[in-house]
C-alpha cells in the first residue's frame, strides 16, 4: 500500500541511490538484494504515477492544448507497459516546476530519489523496459526514445549524478548513441502523431527486439478496433 511504502522510505529512503550513500549504508546494504529488487519495482509505479501527474499538471498550467490532447494516450500506453510487468527499473528527472508542485502534495521523506533538470518546465522519466530496452519519455514536445543500449557517457542510470541538462536527454543522448554504436540500428525517437501511428512504431519497435507487448493494455479501449483494422494483430 502506498501508506507502507511511505513508511519504508521515511525509515531506510530510496535505495536507488550510490552505495555510499547513508542510507544504503545503514539499511539497505544488510537488507540484500532481493529486497532492493522489490522497493525498486514498488518504486517504479510510484516514479510513474508521479511523473503522470506532472506530465497532466503541466498541460493544464500551461494551457498546453497539445500536450492535454496526448495526455491519455501516453498515460495509457505507459501504464499498461506497467501493468504487464515490463518495468524493470525507473527514473525520475524533474525540472524546477514539477519539484515544487510534488513538494506541495508530498513530505520530503516520502519523496523517490530523482534528479533534477536544469529547466523550469520539462521532466523525464526512464524505463527499463523487460530488462532489454531503454525508454525515455518526457513533457514539452519531447519526443519518446527508445534504444537497445543506453550511450556509455548518458550516465541516465549514474545516481551519483544528481542534476541533468534538458538537452542532455532530449537531444545529445541520440547523438551519444549514434556515435558509440555506429552502424547500428536499435534506436528510434517517435513524435507522439498521429494517434495510433506512434504506438504501433513503439510496440513493432519492442516486438523486433524481442519485448512481447499486449497491444490491448496499451492502447485507448475505444481506438482498439480501429488499430486492427489498420494495423492488424499480431
Amino acid at each position: 500500500s502506498q501508506s507502507w511504502q511511505n513508511t519504508i522510505l521515511t525509515i531506510a529512503g530510496d535505495p536507488r541511490v550510490p552505495k555510499s550513500h547513508s542510507n544504503f549504508q545503514q539499511w539497505w546494504a544488510l537488507l540484500g538484494e532481493k529486497r532492493i529488487a522489490l522497493m525498486r519495482g514498488w518504486l517504479s509505479r510510484f516514479d510513474l504515477k508521479l511523473f503522470l501527474k506532472i506530465l497532466e499538471q503541466s498541460a493544464e498550467d500551461g494551457y498546453n492544448s497539445d500536450m492535454r490532447r496526448m495526455f491519455k494516450d501516453r498515460k495509457i500506453f505507459m501504464e499498461g507497459l506497467e501493468s504487464q510487468g515490463l518495468v524493470a527499473e525507473s527514473r525520475l528527472f524533474l525540472s524546477r516546476f514539477a519539484e515544487e508542485y510534488l513538494r506541495r502534495h508530498y513530505r520530503k521523506e516520502e519523496l523517490p530519489n530523482f534528479a533534477r533538470v536544469e529547466s523550469s518546465e520539462t521532466s523525464m522519466i526512464y524505463l527499463n523496459i523487460a530488462g532489454s530496452i531503454h525508454m525515455i519519455e518526457g513533457s514539452h514536445s519531447f519526443k519518446l526514445k527508445l534504444m537497445d543500449k543506453l550511450p556509455s557517457d548518458s550516465r541516465v542510470n549514474d545516481y551519483s549524478v544528481n542534476w541533468i541538462r534538458d538537452h542532455s536527454l532530449r537531444t545529445t543522448i541520440e547523438m551519444q548513441y549514434q556515435e558509440e554504436f555506429s552502424g547500428r540500428y536499435g534506436m528510434t525517437a517517435i513524435t507522439h502523431h498521429p494517434p495510433l501511428m506512434w504506438q504501433n512504431r513503439a510496440i513493432n519497435f519492442l516486438k523486433k527486439h524481442n519485448v512481447k507487448v499486449t497491444i490491448s493494455e496499451v492502447i485507448p479501449q475505444e481506438n482498439y478496433r480501429k488499430y486492427k483494422q489498420k494495423f492488424g494483430i499480431y
